[in-house]
């Protein structure tokens, strides 16, 4: 325990930014689409509701 208590005082600084991060990360990313395939895309845009497209790419 008395280890455990060295690495926080030593460290707290640099394990609360990756707290901070990591749980930023998780309250901001966006969440999955259930749209599955191009063809419920198109039938959405048929609806004639407003909609709104964001393109994402992870390259």
């Amino acid at each position: 325990m008395d280890r455990l208590g060295r690495l926080w005082r030593e460290n707290w600084l640099t394990l609360v930014v990756v707290v901070a991060l990591a749980a930023g990360y998780l309250a901001l990313r966006t969440p999955a689409s259930a749209i599955a395939s191009a063809n419920e895309v198109a039938e959405r845009l048929d609806q004639g509701k407003p909609t709104v497209l964001y393109f994402f790419t992870n390259t």
